[in-house]
């Protein structure tokens, strides 16, 4: 296997096109290499891992991955039907709710990675329907999020009519088979339907077509990754205490008295659980509110900072 390494000269004068992430994103066998597993592979440790790796690039590297939006599409279509089913490898055919790929397409020159390959004797029963855990699903949402805070107008077009989308890009067929046959009409928008049924609605959605928002690469020049991450979990009215659940440990319960306690009555402690409950919710409001109320200060306050007045009124 071939090593690739990053070298990552600090610049002061732009610290962000420092980070390794922007130059993982800038280096274009990697991506290439990213975007095939992505598209075409079928191992289910191996997709978790590259979409996880796309999650943490995306914010770093918005105008590199401008081009590429078609492509994180259909890597969206991918991961919402994965989601709740994973993949399967070829073969399999007596096995039902389970995610299918088609061939990838003689021109990609590809060799499928499957879940037999990655981790041999792991492959699933005929008979299994095969899950996906908490996190896996925790980072198609964090995808979502991502793309949709980034090119929103693009992510609806696709879920609406992949096959039109896709044809309106000029994207060529990555599998052996046309677009109109990758999914089943309509289990695009079906899955995805549930994960983006509370976002709020995006300006960008209103301004600018799936086409006209490829083409606006200046508005990037307004956010750092850290604050188009903000704009991206406000957008998504994602709550402050599950944000960044995806990057916490479960906490360790080490003290057996602890667990003695929860046994207790409420007439010995004096206090009923539903009042504890009420409380520990309001000060989670409480601090959601304050949360939120920050972000909206921040992000009104760089606009009004980077736009300038187009119309001057004269006494």
């Amino acid at each position: 296997m071939q090593s690739i390494i990053l070298a990552v000269p600090y610049n002061p004068e732009d610290p962000v096109t420092s980070t390794p992430m922007y130059q993982f994103a800038n280096h274009e066998e990697l991506m290439k290499l990213v975007f095939n597993s992505l598209l075409l592979d079928t191992s289910n440790q191996l997709f978790a891992l590259s979409l996880s790796t796309l999650v943490s690039v995306l914010p770093f590297a918005l105008p590199i991955l401008q081009n590429r939006v078609p492509s994180l599409m259909v890597v969206l279509g991918r991961a919402v039907c994965w989601r709740d089913r994973h993949f399967v490898d070829a073969g399999r055919s007596s096995m039902s709710a389970v995610t299918r790929t088609p061939p990838p397409a003689p021109s990609c020159h590809w060799t499928v990675a499957t879940n037999s390959s990655t981790a041999a004797g792991s492959s699933p029963r005929e008979s299994e329907v095969v899950q996906s855990t908490l996190i896996e699903k925790r980072v198609v949402d964090l995808y979502l999020i991502n793309l949709y805070g980034a090119w929103p107008s693009n992510v609806i077009g696709f879920t609406r009519n992949p096959p039109e989308y896709l044809a309106t890009q000029r994207v060529k067929p990555v599998y052996a088979v046309e677009w109109d046959e990758v999914w089943e009409p309509g289990v695009v928008a079906a899955r995805l339907l549930p994960l983006i049924v509370d976002f709020q609605l995006h300006p960008s959605i209103i301004t600018f077509t799936s086409t006209g928002e490829l083409q606006d690469e200046k508005r990037w020049d307004k956010y750092e990754p850290s604050e188009f991450v903000s704009m991206c979990h406000l957008m998504s009215n994602t709550k402050e205490d599950s944000m960044f659940e995806f990057f916490k440990m479960p906490a360790a319960r080490l003290d057996p008295r602890a667990q003695e306690m929860e046994r207790v009555p409420t007439e010995v402690t004096g206090e009923p659980d539903d009042i504890g409950r009420l409380k520990e919710e309001n000060e989670l409001l409480r601090l959601e509110s304050l949360y939120s109320e920050r972000l909206r200060k921040q992000l009104v306050h760089r606009e009004s900072r980077l736009c300038t007045p187009v119309l001057t009124l004269q006494t």
